[in-house]
């Protein structure tokens, strides 16, 4: 989860957005010398009170400055001229060396920063296509322009040209996928060949673009309703019935959910109202691939799912031997609502795991849904060999530095409304093998599951 103006990258996947996500600059031996020096800076700069009753920093501070002045002066023959010696490719690295135990402390450059904002606030820039492992979609962005384009998750991109070639460059895996991707410009228009998981081979165009997020999608036996628009600006709600779940009961809606930022919450609630004047009283909500996202984004959220008074707690967040307490406090929950089941995977993370315990400890309170392990279905997590979440239960701050740069540290746990559980480093379990479902059966056991409920 998130805590001030930062988003966690809590997935190993790349979303190709025109951000090149490629470490090369700390693996160059010539750059050596100057972060080892960094990192003395960085140490006095962001860390320089801890150190104190070790270092005299007045007599080091002066000494680096020196020695730097030196290096900056008489090391061009080592570093390369033109190499950037203390700039932010040797602060990134110094970030990641010297904070190793925090896999999610990072270091971003003004331009960077500035960009992660924009994106927190649901504005992108890329195709809005993500991989995993090879050139299978594993993601579509909502309203990007692989969302326009009609491309869905679970469909492989075989082969890419750019505008005006005549022949396709075909695509070995993810990494070739990637090498095309990135190498295009904003405004740069392609033709991509996508095979459909029924085996249909087709052809789709597309341009690399700005474009706003939607987040949420709605789905019953009789329609489809999506937030979109022609542009890539803001999308609005539109509907397709002939895009509808017919799996589906009757009494069923599918929402699903891919990240607790931008307009998510607005979004969410407008599928809610939707659902409640289709007459559907029981959810399937679908957090896989969900990585997380903002705090108060997820107590509006909640407030939707939560049978609640204003006083149920949603998390406590511990910094530092003091506690803060989220809770879900608006108005929006769902009178009508029978039952609900979840669905995750080992892409739901964070905000989206907070989520889930949250139900869960509140599942059986006097007026609730009765939400439950049994009503959640988790799909297999091959890094650590069973049915379970990401597990993500601790917090980023982003600090913002003097050069417009921020530097982002972990520095809280998450733990649940029990004020026991925090699920770092080890997820949300499923254990009942009749839940622990392969993603393509996932959603016909969450079916399954509401049906039972009468």
């Amino acid at each position: 989860m998130n805590s001030e103006a930062e988003k966690n990258a809590v997935f190993a996947e790349e979303e190709f957005n025109g951000k090149d996500n490629k470490e090369n600059t700390y693996r160059k031996n010539k750059r050596i010398l100057a972060i080892i020096l960094a990192v003395a800076a960085l140490i006095l700069c962001f860390f320089g009170g801890f150190f104190t009753h070790y270092l005299s920093q007045g007599k080091t501070l002066r000494t680096l400055t020196e020695v730097l002045k030196i290096i900056d002066d008489a090391a061009v023959n080592y570093v390369g001229e033109g190499d950037d010696k203390s700039g932010d490719d040797a602060v990134r690295a110094v970030v990641k060396e010297l904070l190793y135990y925090d896999k999610y402390a990072a270091y971003y450059s003004a331009e960077e920063y500035k960009a992660l904002l924009a994106e927190s606030s649901g504005n992108y820039s890329g195709f809005g296509l993500t991989f995993v492992e090879d050139n299978k979609v594993y993601a579509v962005t909502g309203n990007s322009p692989a969302d326009r384009a009609g491309i869905k998750a679970g469909d492989v991109i075989l082969a890419g040209k750019k505008e005006g070639e005549t022949d396709f460059t075909v695509f070995s895996g993810k990494e070739t996928v990637a090498d095309f991707l990135l190498s295009l410009d904003t405004g740069d228009s392609i033709t991509l060949k996508v095979r459909n998981d029924a085996g249909i081979i087709t052809e789709c165009t597309l341009k690399k673009e700005n474009y706003q997020v939607s987040y949420v999608k709605y789905y019953d036996s009789g329609t489809y309703m999506f937030f979109r628009s022609d542009d890539g600006g803001k999308p609005t709600p539109g509907t397709d019935d002939s895009q509808a779940m017919t799996v589906l009961g009757e009494d069923t809606a599918y929402i699903s959910l891919s990240l607790f930022e931008g307009d998510a919450a607005e979004q969410f609630l407008s599928a809610m109202k939707f659902m409640e004047s289709r007459g559907r009283t029981k959810l399937i909500l679908d957090l896989r691939g969900n990585g997380g996202g903002y705090m108060d984004i997820l107590t509006d959220i909640a407030s939707c799912l939560i049978q609640h008074d204003g006083k149920y707690v949603l998390a406590y967040v511990k910094e530092k031997g003091k506690t803060e307490v989220f809770k879900a406090d608006s108005d929006d929950y769902y009178d009508g609502l029978k039952g609900v089941t979840v669905l995750a995977d080992y892409g739901t993370a964070s905000a989206s795991e907070c989520l889930i315990g949250a139900m869960l400890c509140h599942g059986g309170a006097e007026g609730g849904n009765g939400f439950s392990m049994s009503d959640l279905v988790i799909s297999y997590n091959p890094s650590r060999g069973n049915y379970s979440t990401y597990g993500k239960g601790i917090m980023q701050t982003t600090y913002r530095l003097s050069t417009g740069g921020a530097l982002k540290l972990t520095t809280a746990k998450i733990v649940w409304p029990d004020d026991e559980t925090c699920i770092q480093g080890v997820g949300i379990v499923q254990t009942d093998p009749a839940n622990c479902m392969a993603a393509d059966g996932a959603i016909l056991r969450a079916v399954e599951i509401l049906a039972s409920k009468g």
